[in-house]
């Protein structure tokens, strides 16, 4: 997939680079083709004119790309201006002599024009080397603000994928730290039905598998199929049942058709583990809803339990609130300012709503 990736990145370069070329070699053929008009269609413009224009142009063009893709990224950028400012002074005194040259090689014919008494003359032409700084100043200018922007680009792009590494990196840690939570709670379920029931805890070994089953080999993309998380919900609420009483009153709502939507895994189990970890009391057996449905392309969780007395075990408190901070960093990375995760309590039951866009397409 990593050489699918960096293959469609470069076909998508090599589109950009090429448009750029088109581009470049339009803007100088109009130019060309602007000179060509005017000598066609004004009689004073003659076809020694078109000759140096076209003469001139192309030494234009030479301290454009010159400029722009030498001398500002080694001098300018590199902070070494004052070798650059040699650039500028000597290019612009062999812009001078160049231009001057092409000017004695072709010399232009004189034209005269007939003007009738009162009629005004035309103005005197600013001198050759007043036209040649502005005509200077501007090519210096555009090449030199198109280096610096390129510049910046690339910057910025290397600065955008060094954070997507980053928190591909943070999003893999996450999910690598709700794996062994998530075994280690599991474990401890089977360990209890041991003793009690040993064919249940069979059924509990082989619900489990299935668990890794996905945990191992279908959830490792960033998009998994909704359906898939669906059905390994399923599955851990199955292996949680097993624990339980037949008349405990749990009540789990789920669709029973999901659409071809995507979500990033994991994302409830840690919210579904904590209903079951420290809301199921045998001695007060409070009622649990656990509730999932898709809407309107959201795909929101809501669970409630009754709130059992604090566990006085500090370690298994802090895995709680690990595996709720776990939840609330993703969802800011996947999914920012479009996802609700709202907790909130009475004085006897628990609530936590999560909701948050089920993707259309599957991205690894």
């Amino acid at each position: 997939m990593n050489n699918l990736t960096g293959f469609l990145k470069n076909q998508s370069e090599g589109r950009h680079n090429l448009l750029v070329i088109f581009l470049h070699l339009f803007v100088w053929l109009s130019l060309v083709a602007f000179f060509w008009t005017a000598t066609q269609r004004d009689p004073f413009f003659s076809n020694t004119w078109f000759i140096r224009m076209t003469l001139t142009l192309t030494l234009y063009a030479i301290l454009f790309y010159f400029n722009s893709l030498f001398m500002v990224p080694r001098f300018l950028i590199t902070h070494r201006g004052w070798i650059y400012l040699l650039f500028v002074a000597g290019t612009f005194g062999i812009l001078v002599a160049g231009t001057s040259w092409i000017d004695s090689l072709l010399p232009e014919i004189e034209k005269f024009r007939v003007y009738r008494e009162g009629m005004p003359k035309p103005p005197q032409k600013p001198p050759l080397a007043m036209f040649h700084l502005f005509s200077f100043i501007m090519i210096l200018g555009v090449s030199t603000s198109i280096a610096l922007l390129r510049t910046w680009y690339k910057n910025e792009q290397s600065r955008l994928d060094a954070e997507r590494q980053r928190l591909s990196g943070e999003l893999l840690a996450l999910r690598n730290q709700i794996h062994p939570h998530f075994f280690f709670n599991t474990l401890n379920n089977i360990y209890s039905l041991v003793d009690i029931d040993p064919s249940r805890a069979k059924i509990a070994v082989l619900e489990m598998s299935k668990l890794m089953r996905y945990l191992l080999y279908e959830s490792e993309g960033n998009l998994v199929p909704l359906e898939k998380e669906v059905g390994f919900l399923n599955h851990y609420l199955h292996l949680m049942q097993l624990r339980l009483t037949p008349d405990f009153p749990l009540e789990i709502q789920f669709p029973d058709k999901t659409s071809g939507g995507y979500i990033s895994p994991m994302m409830f189990i840690p919210i579904v583990e904590n209903v079951f970890k420290y809301g199921v009391s045998y001695t007060n057996p409070g009622p649990i809803l656990i509730s999932l449905k898709e809407e309107l392309g959201l795909i929101t969780l809501i669970t409630e339990n009754t709130i059992l007395p604090k566990n006085e075990d500090k370690e298994e408190e802090n895995r709680e609130k690990i595996g709720i901070a776990n939840v609330k960093r993703r969802l800011e990375l996947l999914y920012p300012n479009r996802h609700i995760l709202d907790i909130s309590s009475t004085e006897s039951r628990f609530r936590v709503m999560l909701s948050f866009p089920v993707e259309t397409h599957g991205k690894t």
